[in-house]
């Protein structure tokens, strides 16, 4: 008999139950599994953040830094950016970079918008964080009026919560110009 995986068992009792997944329901793709190689990490060394104990921790991390993003990034202001999570966007970035620099895709981090969502209000900010189990939370915003929403992951490194890794998971402006995936 083949293995359901743990959010394949979560969907099926749920239907069963009558009710609906919430981040299914809004159109948001599942939380990635494994992004970064997890043998680039020494894992003793690392402890995953959890939900009962580190929500308002993350929050303010995740509110902090998607504040930086959003209205113009200052890299010195940024909180808890892990060398790995420093690894991924820079092999992101799409632009040429000036040689012995490092140059980093924080647009990567935003929603694909160039220009604000048609009759909207422009806004940009941090929204919310939802735990989405192993490590890996939800984090909403607005980016010039358009929606988005990004898992990213944490761990505890050194006494302090720290970005380790990133998905998108929904992109309105994409979504509304037909961009495809995301």
């Amino acid at each position: 008999m083949k293995k359901l995986t743990t959010f394949k068992r979560a969907s099926l009792m749920a239907s069963a139950l009558g009710v609906a997944l919430p981040i299914l329901a809004a159109g948001v793709k599942p939380r990635p599994t494994e992004h970064v190689p997890l043998s680039k990490i020494e894992f003793d060394e690392y402890v995953a953040l959890t939900a009962e104990c580190d929500s308002a921790v993350v929050a303010e991390f995740l509110e902090h830094n998607y504040d930086q993003w959003l209205n113009g990034c200052d890299e010195n202001e940024l909180w808890g950016i892990h060398p790995l999570f420093l690894d991924l966007l820079e092999a992101a970035y799409d632009y040429e970079c000036e040689e012995g620099r490092h140059c980093y895709a924080w647009y990567d981090l935003r929603t694909s918008a160039q220009d604000g969502k048609p009759d909207s209000d422009g806004r940009n900010g941090y929204v919310s964080t939802r735990w989405a189990g192993d490590g890996w939370w939800l984090v909403e915003y607005y980016d010039a009026g358009w929606h988005g929403m990004h898992y990213i992951r944490m761990l505890w490194d050194t006494g302090m919560p720290m970005m380790f890794d990133y998905d998108r998971a929904y992109d309105e402006c994409s979504e509304y110009y037909g961009y495809g995936t995301y």
